[in-house]
């Protein structure tokens, strides 16, 4: 009987190189999940790829208002479409700034509901003092409207366990989101989820904030 040679341990193939865009506020290069996709209709009309996943021809720019405007400064927005239409008016900045929050919070909403699917998320006051107990916590998401006693319990808790508090949505919003009727606050214990909804958050920040 032939013996046949062990077989040496698998190695991992090249990882996919990432997609990446230039912002044509700061000239950098970044990955394409990174940056705000700007798109144009048919009209002329700017608009803002919310998922990525427009058809046809698109300009990026960072979530950051320094990029939106120096883009409109140097008629960058312009001249990355100006094969698409002619005399077509300029880009409104503040309109696309306020136009990519809305994307951005449309995302959140959309996370906290999908977080909740893959069981990532606690709501629920004695629910989530609990998840604090058992350092099970990683980020918490606190309605705008919830109560000033509910809001100060909880970030209480963030606060003496080091997690990051984002503020959002209201006390129906989050319910809706978590499948309940009325939510102050929910708990998110999965990094994964953590992670991608603190990337957002951390975007809509730069850009609610005038430079």
């Amino acid at each position: 009987m032939v013996s046949r040679p062990r077989k040496g341990p698998r190695r991992a193939g090249p990882k996919p190189d990432v997609p990446t865009r230039t912002c044509i506020g700061c000239r950098g290069e970044f990955p394409r999940s990174s940056l705000v996709r700007v798109i144009r209709g048919p009209a002329g009309e700017y608009g803002i790829d919310r998922y990525l996943r427009g058809p046809g021809r698109g300009a990026h720019l960072c979530y950051d208002r320094t990029c939106f405007e120096t883009a409109i400064k140097r008629k960058a927005l312009s001249r990355a479409f100006v094969h698409l239409v002619v005399n077509a008016p300029a880009p409104d900045g503040e309109a696309l700034v306020q136009e990519t929050i809305a994307a951005i919070e449309a995302r959140l909403s959309d996370a906290l509901v999908l977080a909740r699917r893959a069981r990532a998320t606690e709501s629920g006051a004695d629910v989530i003092e609990a998840a604090f107990g058992a350092n099970r916590v990683l980020l918490l998401v606190l309605a705008e409207d919830a109560a000033e006693a509910t809001a100060a319990r909880f970030r209480a808790l963030a606060l003496g366990t080091g997690v990051p508090v984002e503020i959002f949505g209201t006390r129906d919003s989050l319910g809706t989101a978590q499948g309940r009727a009325l939510v102050a606050a929910v708990a998110i214990e999965v990094e994964s989820w953590a992670t991608r909804l603190s990337t957002e958050f951390g975007w809509r920040r730069r850009l609610l904030v005038a430079t």
